[in-house]
């Protein structure tokens, strides 16, 4: 673009501004979208070699079977998992290796160190570890499948960024299609020209556009196309690709690192310019710079100018082995065993070809024998009926001279398929066959260095990726994170902010495998015989390298032993402390035994006459308890005398009682006899007055006399 909105430096790096191309016009917006575009392009038809080799190493790790139908339709089609079990081994021993005991992360000191700084860089190395493996959401996932894709591709990528749609710091694998460089770029950071290739379901990009990332501006809809097959399955026939009308289907963004002169002071900036592939429309633009990345210079008219900007980079390339060419890809088993695993297959295939042909057999039928048309096939046992003679039958027909599988191509099998084991360092010592119990410790160590000279190298390449994604995951933490943390550890943001502090992976650099540790440590046992080490610390050595979980369970940890100088100063100070104590009881004792003399014949007096004493006073105990006794017995008696002479006035009492209620009794119904009788008397004495009344007045009256 010849002319442009050019925008002043203290907007650009303004907090603030989300998004600059808010300040672009349509047109300018729509020039740098095509001109990325063509780039992207560009790029990706740099390295379309590159993505079909890819294709073909993912086909061979999966074992992924296209149809066959040469020498004839169904024939033999064997997949040999070379390179399969070659990113399986390399898999299983990287791992473990680097994630050890869910503490991936460890805290660095650098310089002198003290003793709130090691307190600090725990606390640091604790939260940043809960941080990868609690808080980040699939970060141990993305990990395990890095460790798949980095031994057939060759690379991968680790994406540490703050998202500010979770408002969290994440660090996301980046699959080797998804980051389109130029082939024949000789290094991923520094480089001018990134693309990172996103897909974004609808809702996804809505939601960036409510925040203000992206431009509210309408997208066409999303479109299925040959980018959206994942490596290895981009030329498969049956895979079905998602509509264009499907809701699911995403769509494809790309972030641009790029450099872009956007104030116009002539020193090309770096931004990441966001745009969708399907329309070239660019959504955002963002700086790829902080203030404090900018060096600046003062020129002769006093003005400051723009010496250069260290960009930030977000990309951690892990690679396997560095390309010969000088390419930034590197090379992968894919790329070493691939060749050598289709010529495995080819091998297998036709040796189990070969075999069908030697046991079915075929030939030709001559014109003269009748037989009924169609195949004949024969069971064990069975006979078939001809209208033909034996010799006629034999003149007729002649079969085809196949060979028995070959033996040459067969031995040529196996030395292929030991070749590619050795390039994969496949060996028996590292798939769980470990030599025998009398080969020598030092033998099998150096056994073990030489199977794993190519792994090791590979192993601290990977260490160091693992160390500059920890470390802008650091970076990050310092920028962007709460004032204070709370969980699991009690910790502020001023201390990620100490000079003196980094953070390094927790795993070794120089012991790739547990199986190397382990080796390692059992060697030690064998000094134990000579005395020369100590047998404690090699134990726990190799307690460490089996990974035993509470050590100091297991073992008792004696304190620390002095040198042999020490030893031996001790030893003698120990025997003069000895002599002198031997003199000084002794001394004692004889003192003591002179004490003990005159004390035993004061004792002999003292203890006749307390024995006397002690006789008299047993005899008057004795008489005392007697009268003591015979007093008690008195007592019991007249007790039970009293006792009984009360029950004796006790039945009296209640005779007397009884005999008087009976008295009572007797007297009241005396009474009642007397008044009954005496009512029954007043009676009758009514009635007979009544009687004389009635009869009186039925007697006649006499005459009065004159």
């Amino acid at each position: 673009m010849a002319e442009y909105t050019k925008l002043p430096l203290t907007t650009i790096i303004d907090p603030d501004n989300i998004n600059l191309a808010e300040y672009l016009s349509e047109e300018e917006l729509t020039a740098l979208g095509a001109k990325l575009r063509q780039a992207f392009d560009l790029d990706v038809a740099s390295r379309s070699k590159w993505e079909e080799n890819v294709d073909d190493w993912m086909k061979l790790a999966v074992q992924y079977k296209e149809d066959k139908s040469f020498p004839w339709p169904n024939a033999a089609n064997i997949k040999y998992p070379l390179l399969t079990t070659a990113a399986m081994q390399f898999s299983a021993r990287a791992y473990p290796s680097l994630i050890v005991n869910k503490q991936p992360v460890k805290g660095r000191i650098i310089g002198p160190e003290n003793t709130q700084l090691n307190a600090i860089s725990q606390k640091v190395a604790v939260h940043m570890s809960y941080q990868l493996l609690e808080e980040m959401d699939g970060w141990e996932d993305d990990m395990d499948k890095l460790f798949m894709i980095l031994p057939i591709v060759g690379m991968a990528f680790k994406k540490p960024y703050f998202d500010s749609t979770r408002n969290m710091n994440v660090s996301e694998l980046v699959l080797p299609k998804d980051l389109v460089v130029n082939y024949w770029a000789r290094k991923l950071n520094g480089y001018t020209r990134k693309h990172h290739v996103i897909e974004m379901l609808p809702n996804d990009i809505y939601t960036r556009k409510a925040l203000g990332q992206f431009l509210d501006i309408e997208l066409a809809d999303p479109k299925t196309d040959e980018f959206l097959r994942q490596p290895g399955m981009g030329n498969v026939a049956d895979i079905i690709l998602p509509s264009e009308d499907d809701e699911t289907t995403p769509y494809r963004v790309v972030e641009c690192h790029c450099h872009w002169d956007l104030d116009g002071d002539g020193y090309l900036e770096p931004y990441i310019v966001t745009f969708d592939t399907a329309s070239s429309t660019v959504l955002r633009i963002v700086p790829r710079f902080r203030e404090e990345s900018i060096r600046w210079s003062n020129t002769e008219t006093n003005q400051k100018r723009i010496v250069s900007i260290k960009p930030d980079e977000y990309f951690t390339k892990y690679g396997f082995i560095p390309n010969p060419d000088g390419s930034f890809y590197d090379l992968g088993f894919g790329l070493l065993l691939g060749p050598i695993n289709e010529t495995i297959n080819t091998s297998i295939n036709q040796l189990l070809d070969q075999g069908t042909m030697y046991t079915t057999n075929g030939g030709f039928l001559g014109k003269g024998v009748r037989i009924k048309a169609g195949e004949y096939r024969f069971a064990p046992n069975e006979w078939k009926v001809l209208n033909a003679t034996t010799d006629d039958l034999r003149k007729s027909i002649f079969q085809l001279p196949v060979r028995e599988p070959s033996q040459v191509l067969f031995q040529m099998l196996g030395s292929l398929i030991e070749g590619g084991e050795k390039v994969a360092s496949i060996a028996e010592i590292f798939v769980g066959k470990m030599p025998g119990q009398n080969t020598p410790a030092t033998t099998t160590m150096e056994t073990v260095k030489q199977g794993m000279a190519v792994f090791t190298a590979i192993y601290k390449r990977i260490y160091r990726s693992l160390d500059d994604e920890l470390k802008k995951l650091f970076a990050l933490n310092q920028l962007y994170l709460d004032d204070k943390i709370d969980y699991p550890v009690d910790l502020s943001v001023e201390d990620y902010r100490q000079l003196k502090l980094t953070v390094i992976p927790t795993a070794d650099p120089d012991v790739a495998t547990d199986s190397e540790k382990l080796i390692k440590a059992r060697a030690q046992l064998e000094f134990i015989q000579l005395g020369t080490v100590n047998p404690q610390v090699v134990t726990k050595r190799v307690l460490e390298a089996m990974r035993v979980e509470n050590i100091e369970e297991v073992m008792t940890m004696p304190p620390p032993q002095p040198s042999p100088e020490q030893q031996q100063m001790q030893h003698e100070m120990k025997m003069e402390e000895v002599e002198a104590q031997r003199k000084q009881q002794e001394s004692q004792a004889k003192a003591q035994l002179m004490q003990l003399q005159g004390q035993l014949k004061v004792m002999e007096a003292k203890v006749d006459t307390q024995a006397a004493q002690q006789q008299a006073l047993i005899e008057a105990q004795s008489e005392q308890a007697r009268m003591h006794f015979e007093a008690l017995a008195a007592r019991a008696e007249q007790q039970r005398l009293a006792e009984e002479h009360q029950r004796e006035m006790d039945r009296e009492r209640e005779a007397h009682h009884q005999q008087m209620m009976h008295d009572e009794q007797m007297h009241r119904e005396e009474l009642r006899q007397t008044r009954v009788e005496g009512e029954v008397k007043v009676e009758v004495a009514k009635k007979i007055g009544a009687a004389k009344i009635e009869m009186a007045k039925k007697m006649p009256k006499k005459k009065e006399s004159k």
